[in-house]
């Protein structure tokens, strides 16, 4: 009742959207948010946990280093293409929030064009690497994207403990479920998750 009212109070003041963080496991909130109204917005991500080797092959893949500062821009596009009907949401309010942590950025770049981004971030040794990928449509979901991975692992010259594989878009994470399944990648739900409700 009282999330309702809460509805009922912003839609009376003109807001656009709602949103929350709730823990994943607090399924009382999150059942409750969606009684309301609220969509879960990229609650998984892909997560290898073999040590063995990945045979992949990199082909005509290219790493460069990047900037930070293009990580926003690749958010907001994923978002459009994958997530439309919260795009305008996170180009508002969201993208702090999903900006990651500390680590590097590459772009990937496939006979001089830019397919997309990965941020990078290693963890100690017994913890998985964290990869996050941001990139173009036609991208998603097809071989070429586990050239990128074969890129980043050439990259960092060691094979980690696990790999957590995160993507910019609800659309780009189904497409690459089916495409990385075979190595081992499984379906893992965030610790937190955001619930967003457009009014």
């Amino acid at each position: 009742s009282m999330l309702l009212m809460a509805v009922d109070h912003a839609k009376t003041n003109g807001l656009g959207w709602l949103w929350m963080d709730v823990p994943s496991d607090n399924h009382t909130a999150i059942n409750t948010a969606l009684a309301c109204g609220f969509k879960r917005y990229l609650p998984q991500f892909l997560r290898r946990q073999s040590r063995g080797h990945l045979v992949l092959n990199t082909g005509a893949v290219q790493m460069e280093p990047a900037s930070l500062s293009v990580i926003p821009d690749w958010i907001r596009t994923e978002s459009f293409q994958g997530d439309s009907w919260a795009s305008d949401l996170v180009d508002a309010d969201i993208v702090p929030l999903l900006l990651p942590g500390d680590g590097s950025v590459y772009e990937f770049l496939e006979a001089n064009r830019v397919i997309g981004i990965v941020h990078v971030t290693k963890h100690a040794s017994d913890q998985p690497l964290s990869l996050r990928f941001w990139m173009q449509q036609d991208v998603w979901g097809v071989p070429v994207e586990l050239k990128c991975l074969r890129a980043v692992i050439n990259q960092l010259g060691t094979h980690p403990t696990g790999i957590d594989l995160y993507f910019g878009s609800s659309e780009h994470s189904r497409l690459a479920y089916e495409l990385y399944k075979p190595y081992g990648f499984k379906p893992t739900i965030k610790p937190r998750v955001l619930m967003l409700r457009q009014l």
